[in-house]
């Protein structure tokens, strides 16, 4: 077992958590992720949250061998995972993420490195601070990317209406496939209708009843939502806890 392999694996999971809320928290980002990279963070991520559980166990317990091989290979894809991710956003909220990545990254409590690690407790959740979003001028170019002036793009919507950044609502509901009901999350950009920017998520488990499907899948969002996490951690949750993301575009959540 390396002598190094609990931190590697702590900062590594550190740096996933920074650069999925930097992500989440640029605007006009989230809703352009590729699903295939932000599931391949998620898959990486959970296995690197197995590891670490596996180190608290007896080694009477687990194959060390299976856990290390497996352990390097995720930690050696990580950082491509990570670069490819960004590279997706484009090049005009590029710098954003990366700033945002690093100060959030600066800012996080170590113990969030155990978040869904089994029988470890999660870090309290801190307040975001001031200081995590990059500040841009009022006649700075708006990172949403849009060419305009900030004070006439999202800072000046902001101001009249909240906030301008696009937001994808996610609601719980229920899939009929062929052998029954299954737990289904669907998202849709706010204020838009489905089939723009939407997307709809199936738990492939054990069939369901309409009731109890829909039961599961609200619980799982409350669970995927705890704590202030955006649509990037959320979904990189239900990933890790089952679903899959349906490629038919039409298909809809009841």
């Amino acid at each position: 077992m390396p002598a190094d392999l609990r931190r590697r694996l702590e900062c590594a999971r550190l740096d996933n958590l920074a650069l999925m809320r930097a992500l989440d928290r640029t605007p006009g980002v989230p809703s352009r992720l590729p699903p295939r990279l932000v599931r391949q963070l998620g898959e990486h991520d959970a296995d690197c949250a197995e590891a670490l559980w596996a180190l608290d166990q007896p080694a009477s317990r687990i194959d060390v061998r299976a856990v290390v091989r497996d352990t390097l290979r995720s930690l050696a894809s990580l950082p491509q995972v990570r670069e490819d991710l960004r590279g997706s956003v484009g090049p005009e909220s590029r710098a954003s993420v990366r700033e945002l990545e690093l100060v959030l990254r600066e800012s996080l409590d170590p113990t969030e490195a155990y978040s869904q690690v089994p029988g470890r407790p999660s870090a309290p959740v801190k307040a975001r601070p001031a200081t995590a979003s990059p500040r841009v001028g009022r006649n700075e170019l708006c990172p949403c990317g849009s060419g305009k002036k900030s004070k006439r793009c999202c800072a000046g919507a902001a101001g009249a209406a909240g906030n301008a950044a696009p937001r994808i609502a996610m609601t719980s509901g229920c899939y009929e496939g062929a052998d029954g009901f299954f737990p289904s999350i669907s998202g849709v950009l706010a204020g838009g209708r489905p089939g723009d920017d939407s997307f709809v998520m199936v738990k492939w488990a054990e069939s369901h009843d309409a009731a109890d499907a829909a039961e599961e899948s609200a619980r799982d969002l409350r669970v995927a939502s705890a704590g202030g996490r955006g649509l990037v951690d959320a979904t990189a949750w239900l990933l890790r806890a089952g679903y899959v993301r349906l490629d038919d575009p039409d298909t809809e959540a009841d």
